[in-house]
């Protein structure tokens, strides 16, 4: 039998689920929205968007700006595998600059998380040597970033070399952001805070990361 294709608790959808499934599951979201927030779709979300954040965070499965108890319309998202902030890359400058610019978020959050794919893969050479070309392209700075830091973590035991591994990328990420000229001035006229955060998906808690 194929596991992928049979629902498995909480989750809702499958590998075989149809368009049919998605437009059920959507009506079924909709309604119970709009029973516990009756003028969310109607009195906010439809007049436009104001939010007060950008959330970077990665683009795992199994967590987003849900995690903070938000609703539709107050977090803009950006997630990259390995919430890595590519200075060169067009998405993630645009999406900088079109939401402190335009949409005057005052907030920034950088949310990593633990038992990510990215930082295990970058900490084992052998799976980081094997990427796909724009992967091992894409991930090499959190390679590199690793390569430095593991010395300093040679007493922990695997799952907390992770878990820190994944802290120092938020260091690293949250470094990248505030040398970028626009979020400096924005940062240093006081029109932006920057929060930096590691989600645990064995809890679904968040803790904050010291910059």
């Amino acid at each position: 039998m194929c596991t992928m294709c049979e629902p498995t608790a909480p989750f809702k959808l499958t590998h075989s689920s149809s368009l049919d499934d998605y437009l059920s599951n959507n009506q079924v979201w909709s309604s119970n929205m709009q029973q516990t927030y009756p003028t969310l779709f109607t009195e906010y979300n439809s007049k436009g968007q104001d939010p007060h954040t950008l959330f970077i965070g990665c683009g795992d499965s199994r967590y987003n700006e849900n995690c903070l108890g938000v609703l539709p319309g107050e977090v803009f998202t950006l997630k990259t595998v390995g919430n890595n902030i590519n200075t060169g890359d067009l998405t993630t400058m645009s999406t900088l600059e079109f939401s402190v610019i335009y949409l005057k978020v005052n907030k920034i959050v950088i949310m990593g998380h633990t038992d990510c794919g990215a930082i295990k893969s970058c900490s084992d050479s052998n799976v980081y040597n094997n990427l796909s070309s724009n992967l091992h392209q894409y991930l090499k700075p959190i390679n590199d970033l690793i390569n430095e830091k593991r010395p300093e973590l040679s007493e922990l035991n695997e799952h907390e070399q992770m878990k820190q591994f994944s802290i120092y990328n938020i260091k690293k990420q949250y470094k990248t952001l505030t040398e970028i000229p626009l979020i400096k001035e924005y940062l240093e006229n006081e029109k932006l805070e920057i929060m930096t955060l590691l989600y645990n998906v064995d809890t679904g808690l968040i803790e904050p990361v010291v910059c």
